[in-house]
């Protein structure tokens, strides 16, 4: 067991949105044993572990590190509680999106935060189906212009309500879904958030547009009508 105290470092901060100096409050190590994560009964050896009590110097948090250093290794496991979210995607709000594609997307964004990029696009694959069957959309032309009730036809279906140049580029959110759920490829994380921000654009213009122009109507036409009262 070790104590230290008075030690600085630099952390990222959830408060502060970036990387701040941090106060090491609390340090405690020791070694734990290790037995294999996946249930088996195979010994792995002692893991040094050590916990830190860090106070942000800018804002005041307070937060902990735990890091496990197995043996043999120069990339020591490292969690932070609670988990550090600068990079993390937050989700939208979306009024009139269904239930059950709320509850996808809300899964989808829990995925992506893990790391989990192979459920996310996949999870991804899935929103852009349901969103086009929730919209009575189960067949389109394929790119020889024969009808079919694959996923390829049912996003140029989609051309119906959204623009045709947004439903071209939907494809790549198609592929990048096949390769996760076919291929089992891990996908490039940059490649995941941009497709979310797609589908996310595509939700916004479906079911949400059409609602936030009206209350904007709403709010100004009533100012204008105080106006014309006043005068």
């Amino acid at each position: 067991m070790k104590i230290e105290t008075n030690l600085k470092e630099q952390v990222v901060c959830n408060s502060c949105n970036h990387r701040t100096w941090h106060k090491v409050v609390f340090s405690q190590s020791f070694a734990i044993s290790a037995y294999d994560s996946y249930g088996g009964d195979d010994y792995l050896g002692e893991v040094d572990t050590r916990w830190d009590l860090l106070q942000c110097l800018g804002c005041g948090s307070v937060s902990v590190r735990m890091s496990l250093e197995p043996e043999k290794t120069d990339n020591p496991l490292v969690e932070f509680y609670p988990e550090r979210t600068i990079s993390h995607h937050f989700g939208k709000h979306y009024v009139h999106l269904p239930e059950n594609l709320k509850h996808l997307y809300s899964e989808i964004v829990a995925a992506y935060n893990r790391g989990n990029l192979i459920l996310c696009s996949a999870g991804l694959r899935a929103l852009l189906e349901g969103i086009c069957v929730d919209k009575g959309i189960y067949e389109g032309p394929d790119e020889k212009g024969k009808n079919t009730k694959s996923l390829e036809g049912k996003i140029n279906g989609l051309s119906s309500i959204v623009p045709s140049g947004i439903v071209n580029n939907l494809h790549g959110l198609r592929f990048l879904g096949n390769q996760a759920l076919h291929e089992l490829e891990v996908p490039d994380k940059t490649d995941v958030k941009l497709a979310i921000s797609v589908i996310e654009d595509i939700m916004n213009i479906i079911y949400d547009l059409d609602y936030r122009t009206q209350l904007l109507l709403k709010k100004t036409a009533n100012k204008s009508n105080k106006k014309v009262v006043r005068k």
